[in-house]
């Protein structure tokens, strides 16, 4: 088997293992380098563009209103062949006429493109503390909490993907997800260089698409607290975990946005879910630059969070 056909391979296991129909969990035939995908157990049909499945509720809606998105992406960061735009013209025109909307990317622009801007200030301390920041991310805190491997990983809200290097090296395999297509073409440019069994998908955070008692490991940086029904997200994260499998969690907000909210919510939520708390630091600075002469700082609440027996 040549290397090309091994690596396909191993994508196509991990993705068989991992993902599911958003509908009714079943399993899906294989996607790669196919059009389409259709669960085995409702017979649900599913757009792929570039090898990218598309598992969302309704993704007739997906595609048709984000047809201009999906399009401009796909000739950015992957192949934009006549037969991938005549899969997403296919899907448009059941919907019909709709208006267009944008990929909601909040991402900055050192995220996207890498690297860290030399900040404009002389002040030692402030650089010092910036230099520790960058170099102690909250996702390499939570990875030191967890302690062990990670197994086979699913990074839910990947963004442009400034982390997922870092998880895929780690994983035994890396499974990106974003509501973005665009979001999850930049994260598996960078994840690749891993040279790691790896698959993007578009799906909702409040709807995964993934197996039942699949996954070792669910990573989701900074998305808990944006989320409408966080609790959604946990019931589904833990379901999706093997026995003992871990869901590692960082927030700015663990009150869950809430003006009034108790900073121990979100872990009440997560126990309530089924979860158990076995690791947690809070105040865990997350730098995000802008540009060099723009920069926000969150401190962060750390959770490792395993699924029980």
């Amino acid at each position: 088997m040549t290397e090309s056909a091994a690596k396909g391979s191993a994508n196509a296991a991990l993705a068989a293992s991992l993902l599911a129909c958003p509908g009714c969990g079943g399993k899906l035939t294989p996607f790669l380098e196919e059009s389409e995908t259709r669960c085995t157990g409702c017979d649900a049909l599913f757009p792929v563009l570039a090898d990218v499945p598309i598992l969302v509720a309704d993704p007739v809606a997906y595609v048709a209103e984000h047809r201009t998105a999906l399009i401009s992406a796909l000739a950015e960061l992957a192949d934009c062949s006549p037969s991938t735009l005549a899969t997403v013209e296919r899907w448009a025109r059941r919907r019909g006429v709709t208006t267009q909307r944008l990929f909601d990317d909040d991402f900055t622009r050192p995220e996207e493109h890498g690297g860290t801007p030399r900040l404009a200030t002389t002040d030692e301390g402030f650089l010092a503390f910036v230099n520790t920041a960058t170099e102690h991310t909250p996702l390499t805190r939570l990875l030191k909490l967890h302690g062990r491997p990670l197994g086979r990983t699913v990074e839910v809200g990947c963004g442009a993907g400034s982390e997922s290097l870092a998880l895929a090296r780690q994983a035994d395999g890396l499974v990106l997800t974003d509501l973005s297509l665009r979001a999850v073409l930049l994260a598996r440019d960078r994840a690749s260089d891993a040279n790691k069994p790896l698959i993007g998908a578009v799906m909702d955070a409040e709807n995964l698409a993934l197996r039942e008692g699949a996954c070792e490991s669910v990573v989701a940086l900074h998305l808990v607290d944006v989320l409408a029904d966080p609790v959604s997200f946990l019931e589904a994260a833990s379901a999706s975990l093997v026995r003992r499998g871990t869901l590692l969690l960082s927030t700015p907000n663990p009150a869950l946005g809430l003006p009034d909210g108790p900073p121990e919510l979100l872990d009440e939520v997560a126990t309530s879910a089924g979860l158990d708390v076995t690791g947690r630091a809070d105040g865990v600075p997350w730098l995000r630059v802008h540009s060099e002469r723009e920069a926000q700082v969150f401190f962060v609440r750390l959770l490792v969070l395993q699924r029980g027996a």
